[in-house]
């Protein structure tokens, strides 16, 4: 993970935005966003790696292609995954089923 993290460091950069109206003075009530940016897609994907190594939640492999699938929630209000899933889409889902049949 530290390699990971090096690589972040130096591609990535955290942005604050602060929410107001040109006419407005900065204050401690102002919304304010903290984001990610990148310069690279090399660092958008060692971003993106790095978010799922770090998180609580838990991850399981596709049983057809060996892909990581998250469990966890695909957005803040959406709902958990299951945690019995088996493959990260239907293509590899059925793909993995017709290797199987016997003919």
């Amino acid at each position: 993970m530290g390699a990971t993290e090096e690589v972040v460091h130096k591609y990535c950069r955290q942005q604050v935005r602060l929410h107001m109206s040109p006419d407005e003075r900065p204050s401690v009530s102002h919304e304010m966003d903290v984001s990610w940016t990148y310069d690279t897609l090399l660092g958008a994907m060692y971003l993106q790696m790095y978010w799922l190594m770090a998180s609580s939640e838990s991850t399981t492999r596709c049983e057809h292609c060996g892909r990581m699938i998250s469990l966890g929630r695909p957005h803040p209000d959406g709902r958990k995954r299951r945690r019995d899933k088996r493959f990260c889409n239907d293509a590899c889902r059925q793909a993995h089923h017709r290797s199987k049949k016997m003919y």
